[in-house]
């Protein structure tokens, strides 16, 4: 599982700028209500950090 974990603006973000951060979507809303740190504390110990397997 992929986390993105830079300050970093991607692609999209530097393009649409305040568009995305409108917060009026149904998603934007249930982001404000879920308390997320939970659900990462929980399931925090199942990714493994190491590297991934061979692309091949």
């Amino acid at each position: 599982m992929a986390v993105k974990q830079t300050g970093q603006l991607s692609l999209a973000e530097a393009f649409l700028g305040q568009k995305l951060a409108g917060g009026s979507s149904p998603l934007d809303r249930l982001s404000g209500l879920v308390k997320w740190y939970r659900f990462e504390k929980l399931l925090n110990p199942l990714r493994d950090g190491g590297a991934g397997r061979a692309a091949w």
